[in-house]
């Protein structure tokens, strides 16, 4: 720990926010309301597959609706974008728009993992 203090300068980087957001509850504010905008902008659709495992937990898949559909085919060839949802647990996150946006336009096929406990 010691070698990467002396090889970095990370012991006099400062955090200096946005001049927009000067502190932590405008960038919250912020945040919130960016997050709002891109879920009535950009609406994704979603097909939810279930897998009921044998302890009685269950796991989400959310595959996001485009031209070919939810749940993509046997022969389907595409890339698939497996986003796995945070804490929270949702596909609606802001995070997650932006990975699913960004796989659309390379051309993959995306999907939103929900974990046992989150998935609604």
């Amino acid at each position: 720990m010691t070698e990467f203090l002396v090889t970095t300068r990370i012991k006099s980087m400062q955090f200096v926010p946005y001049f927009l957001t000067p502190n932590a509850i405008v960038q919250v504010l912020l945040y919130i309301i960016s997050e709002i905008f891109f879920k009535i902008r950009f609406p994704f659709k979603y097909e939810r597959e279930l897998f009921v495992l044998s302890d009685g937990g269950t796991i989400a898949l959310d595959w996001v609706i485009d031209h070919e559909g939810g749940i993509p085919r046997k022969d389907n060839e595409r890339p698939i974008l497996c986003c796995i949802a945070g804490l929270s647990g949702g596909n609606d996150n802001h995070y997650i728009y932006s990975m699913i946006r960004e796989g659309q336009q390379k051309g993959y096929k995306s999907m939103v993992i929900n974990f046992r406990g989150t998935s609604g």
